[in-house]
């Protein structure tokens, strides 16, 4: 009686084993960047889907009417004629749906964007609106990058990573433009930018430029600073260390775009055999006056650092000065 006594506990084992197994198994969910989408004949647009499951699923995706709006395996869908669509994604049995309404091309006379210019923090969200005339015109939105910004049909944006991204709204041949700049978060990919760098012995601008793209695979340290802001003076030896005792952290010192002047000798003078390298601060392309310190959360606040792992995530973001002990901390962590 022993043997089938050990036999029946060891299916019990197994069957609760597999309800236990069950139970942690997290179902599979589909949500759609839009629910609704009002375009014109010939309108094309993407819409985002985000699963939510323990297993990779594929996505698939379907049109009620393909003589209306189809769509292609990313998500892509084309408006063909006038009418109504349902766009389905679906991933292991779940789905969610996107109704699409497709109206005929009216051309706009006149179409303006009612800002020039905005920003964000990672995960935002806002709305553009365009002022077109006729107010029945149609218009056309489309983000120069869809991975920092991304636009719906009906003008409303979602900063999704750090950078900077410029929306474009089209109708016949009227266009407006407003350029998004993200500001950057801890845990965040930390957005690519570029920024001349200082020559340390001659303590003059070469031709050479800074991208973090450069020092990816190394932890790197971003310290923003100003001959003029004492505090970024007194800490900078701080950096100066952090970077010669370990070859696998990048420092970079990127000085402020205020009195620009005082750059040069300062680090001709303190700093012409560091392994710091040093980088002038600049405005990004197309966002007007705003700079790499505002795109990395930081504002006008000085010094600021940022610190990024070698995988290219943000680890900490802070605005004030610090002790070696307390960088060097930093760092470790962001090493781990």
């Amino acid at each position: 009686m022993k043997k089938p006594m050990k036999f029946l506990a060891f299916l019990l084992a197994s069957a609760l084993a597999a309800v236990a197994f069950t139970a942690c198994t997290t179902p599979t969910s589909v949500t759609l960047s839009q629910d609704y989408a009002e375009v014109f004949v010939g309108a094309t647009f993407q819409l985002q889907a985000t699963v939510t499951s323990d297993d990779v699923v594929q996505v698939s995706w379907s049109s009620s009417d393909e003589t209306v709006a189809r769509v292609d395996e990313n998500g892509n869908v084309e408006a063909l004629s006038q009418g109504s669509a349902t766009i389905t994604a679906t991933a292991d049995g779940a789905s969610d749906e996107c109704f699409v309404l497709v109206g005929a091309l009216v051309e706009a006379g006149s179409l303006t964007i009612d800002r020039e210019s905005l920003i964000m923090d990672v995960g935002q969200r806002s709305v553009l609106r365009a002022t077109v005339t006729p107010v029945t015109a149609s218009v056309l939105w489309i983000s120069s990058d869809s991975s920092v910004v991304q636009v719906t049909t009906d003008g409303s944006l979602t900063a999704l990573n750090a950078g900077t991204a410029v929306i474009t709204a089209i109708s016949g041949t009227f266009s407006d433009t407003c350029t998004v700049l993200v500001r950057a978060a801890e845990g965040s990919d930390c957005p690519d930018f570029e920024v001349p760098v200082y020559d340390n012995v001659t303590g003059e601008l070469t031709d050479e430029t800074y991208s973090p793209a450069d020092s990816r695979g190394k932890v790197t340290v971003i310290n923003f600073w100003g001959t003029w802001c004492t505090p970024c003076k007194a800490e900078l030896p701080f950096f100066d260390r952090v970077a010669r005792e370990d070859e696998d952290v990048v420092v970079v010192a990127v000085h402020s775009v205020q009195d620009m002047a005082g750059a040069p000798s300062h680090i001709a003078e303190n700093y012409p055999d560091s392994a710091i390298i040093f980088a002038q601060d600049s405005a990004l392309s197309g966002a007007g006056t705003d700079d790499v310190i505002t795109m990395m959360g930081g504002g006008m606040q000085y010094p600021y650092t940022v610190i990024v792992n070698a995988e290219g995530e943000i680890t900490y973001l802070g605005a004030g000065s610090m002790t070696y002990e307390q960088l060097a901390a930093l760092v470790a962590e962001a090493k781990a």
